[in-house]
């Protein structure tokens, strides 16, 4: 029997791979059923490199039965241009959508695109798996969980499934073979969930629930990085480095022990209020270049809106303990945050102007799908935004078109003046 044929497809920002697509592969393939019916192969596009009619004729010459696009807000619009043609060039393929650009408004992607087949929502390697077996063995896609999809004239939405409570399921897509080690932009990952709920974030993709990987996995994993002699440094996509103590000191013994110094750690995201000491200890131990963090704004009512936290006094300790200890500082501002204007981001950017980190970058809203703002910022702040990707934020009560233009302007000035000044 001819395998069915699946090509996995992201269109990252260049220089970047994904991540996403190795653990659907690898998850998938662990199953011997699926390992002989199902060939999998990941294709990383290039926003700047390759465009939409490229992307087609590549898969075309694939003649694949499946293609699965990974979607994320930066190359929705090249998506959206894939999909309109897939049909009258892949008549007989299925077209699968997932990632965080499509997964929490799924509807509305089947319904805005009638060449696409199905999105998977949530968490998606459970789900894309049984959608590969379901498709090889023909059987009915309402049996698979976690699935939005087209059934004829009619949308379907199955019931969610259920998050994988033990990582461990989930083979490594590096220890597999399925990822080869890549300079740069080879990227770990030790835990899913965020704690946190800021609302314009869909980081945590509304999974409170912290679920950890075995420390022993990242341990082989980082070994098969400074074995492998092509990887001199490497990222962690955690949503926060420094999220618990203990796990920070965990993680820091692995990247010292079994790094073996062949392979660094670069940049990661930190919460600078719950730096201490130790903190810093452990950032040195794990070779730590430098560090991003907030603000986003020091604002408390916009703040309070966006259901961040900021303590001025323990901000500046950290960024003083950081530049202490060598490792450079990344700080964030964001222009249009509701409950900000102008004068509020003016004195954002002052004050963190004002504890000196290495780089500021300043950066619009984006409102994007699932995130609090998405739902419930029009009602609440009186805020819009381009309802095509990337979402870009258009005003709220707050903090008017006129005025955000403006500000935006002016961050720009501010970028260059101050980052080029510590050039």
């Amino acid at each position: 029997m001819r395998k069915l044929r699946a090509v996995l497809v992201a269109i990252n920002v260049c220089g970047y791979h994904s991540l996403a697509l190795g653990y659907l592969k690898a998850y998938a393939l662990k199953d011997e059923a699926l390992r002989q019916a199902v060939d999998i192969e990941i294709i990383d596009f290039c926003t700047d490199c390759n465009n939409p009619r490229q992307i087609l004729y590549y898969l075309a010459r694939k003649k694949p039965d499946l293609v699965g696009i990974s979607c994320y807000c930066w190359g929705m619009n090249q998506v959206v241009e894939i999909c309109a043609q897939f049909k009258s060039i892949l008549p007989k393929a299925a077209l699968v959508l997932g990632g965080p650009e499509a997964s929490p408004i799924a509807e509305a992607w089947l319904v805005r695109l009638p060449g696409v087949d199905a999105v998977v929502k949530g968490e998606g390697e459970a789900t894309f798996a049984a959608l590969l077996s379901a498709l090889a063995h023909k059987r009915n896609l309402k049996e698979v969980a976690g699935l939005a999809f087209r059934d004829g004239n009619q949308l379907c939405i199955t019931a969610p499934q259920p998050l994988i409570d033990d990582l461990n399921e989930i083979p490594s897509p590096y220890l597999t073979g399925v990822l080869p080690p890549r300079e740069g932009v080879t990227y770990l990952e030790t835990f899913r969930g965020c704690p946190f709920r800021c609302a314009y974030c869909y980081e945590g993709k509304n999974f409170p629930k912290l679920r950890y990987f075995d420390p022993e996995r990242t341990r082989a994993e980082v070994e098969w990085l400074a074995r492998s002699g092509q990887v001199q440094t490497f990222s962690f996509v955690d949503s926060v480095f420094n999220l618990r103590p203990s796990k920070t000191a965990e993680l820091a013994e692995i990247i010292a022990t079994a790094g073996r110094g062949r392979c660094r750690l670069h940049t990661i995201e930190v919460v600078a209020e719950t730096i201490t000491e130790k903190t810093i200890d452990a950032f040195r131990r794990a070779g730590v270049n430098s560090v991003e963090m907030g603000p986003q704004t020091v604002n408390p009512a916009t703040l309070k809106n966006v259901h961040r936290f900021h303590n001025p006094e323990r901000f500046g300790k950290a960024l003083r303990l950081l530049r202490q200890a060598g490792i450079r500082t990344l700080c964030d501002l964001i222009v249009g945050l509701p409950g900000d204007d102008f004068f509020k981001v003016l004195n954002s950017a002052r004050t963190v102007f004002s504890h000196a980190p290495d780089r500021v970058v300043f950066s619009i809203l984006h409102v994007l799908p699932g995130t609090y703002l998405w739902e419930h910022g029009g009602e609440k702040y009186g805020l819009t935004f381009d309802p095509k990707p990337p979402h870009i934020a258009v005003g709220c009560r707050s903090f008017p078109f006129e005025d955000m233009v403006r500000a935006e302007v002016m961050c720009k000035a501010l970028d260059r003046e101050y980052n080029l000044h510590l050039q």
